[in-house]
């Protein structure tokens, strides 16, 4: 990890106003297993934004996906982090930042805003908001093999190799899901998280 911080970000406690409101809210109702949630019923009396109601997915998501099992050395060390990366200009404000230090699978979460592609071997999940398919493919054929979660919102960014796709519907988020890619990058996903998601292959439409 040498050459790259993780920076210790902002404390659920410490953020004020309505992402910390609207987090709490969403990350409740994902912890029950629904991952479509209606934007305007995310909390009683609460309108979540679309950067609150993303964050809340980022987190909630890694507990429906098994990453490969640790070698024998590393499990020696004690739980590591959960590294939760983003790359590019993702416009995610308090919300990400309200997810530092959390628990995911009895992990704390470290956030980083990479401003480097080679740092995305490091990441367990990444969230990338790069503009232009060059772009996508140069970060894509970099973790080939890589066991990282990418996570998307462009336009075909799951038909060219990335593996989860949030797509905003009539108020509420979807996903569509790159099976064959995550199962390539050593990861499984639950049943559960594929019945609620559009699964779609690689190869971009005409």
């Amino acid at each position: 990890m040498s050459g790259l911080r993780w920076p210790r970000g902002l404390k659920p406690v410490a953020v004020v106003g309505r992402y910390a409101v609207g987090l709490a809210g969403l990350v409740a109702g994902l912890s029950n297993g629904c991952l479509v949630v209606s934007v305007a019923r995310a909390q009683e009396g609460f309108q979540a934004s679309e950067p609150t109601l993303k964050a809340a997915y980022l987190y909630r998501i890694p507990n429906f996906v098994e990453w490969p099992e640790l070698g024998p050395h590393e499990k020696d060390r004690g739980p590591a982090p959960f590294r939760l990366c983003i790359l590019g200009d993702a416009a995610l404000g308090d919300a990400i930042e309200a997810l530092e230090g959390r628990k995911v699978k009895g992990r704390e979460v470290r956030l980083a805003r990479l401003k480097r592609t080679e740092d995305a071997e490091l990441c367990e999940l990444l969230f990338i908001r790069l503009e232009g398919p060059d772009a996508l493919a140069a970060i894509f054929d970099r973790l080939r093999g890589k066991s990282v979660l990418t996570v998307g919102e462009s336009r075909d960014f799951t038909r060219r190799g990335g593996m989860v796709r949030f797509v905003p519907r009539q108020g509420k988020l979807r996903m569509e899901i790159n099976l064959a890619a995550a199962e390539e990058a050593g990861l499984k996903i639950s049943a559960k998280l594929l019945e609620l998601s559009q699964i779609v292959e690689s190869g971009v439409p005409p």
